[in-house]
């Protein structure tokens, strides 16, 4: 996937190269998208619960201004890292064209697997795919069948 460098919500700048040597999610969103608005809460905590097993998760908002974003996330305040891609020159090189849009990237930020539209992060077959990103990360989630 094409490198980035963004401004943070928070202030600061973040690469997509500083989270090498991690699982990656790298999701884009909007504040006027209602699938975004429901699905943002929900990947925090899915990010939260797998952060001990080395993810990282990257929020790109597509297009709009840190006043909207922050006015958007008042309400419903996020832990993940919230870039801003206000020029949208990282949405067109990642050739988003659908919102939301996430990207699973394994340790060398190679994309395994791609969910175009929102994605319910309560599912347990969304740990596993993470669990075969790399073989070098210990599985989240042991379950047993009847």
């Amino acid at each position: 996937m094409p490198p980035f460098e963004l401004s943070a919500l928070g202030g600061g700048r973040m690469t997509l190269a500083s989270h090498r040597g991690n699982i990656t999610l790298v999701h884009f969103f909007t504040t006027w998208c209602e699938p975004c608005r429901h699905e943002l809460p929900a990947l925090d905590l899915f990010a939260a619960r797998h952060k001990p097993q080395g993810l990282r998760v990257l929020a790109i908002d597509v297009g709009e201004v840190d006043v909207a974003v922050r006015h958007f996330l008042a309400p419903r305040p996020v832990t993940i890292p919230v870039l801003l891609d206000t020029r949208r020159a990282v949405t067109k090189a990642w050739d988003i064209s659908v919102l939301p849009t996430t990207f699973m990237l394994d340790e060398t930020l190679t994309p395994g697997q791609v969910a175009i539209g929102d994605v319910d992060w309560d599912d347990p077959i969304i740990g596993q795919l993470l669990d075969h990103l790399s073989p070098t990360r210990p599985a989240s989630h042991s379950r047993s069948e009847p």
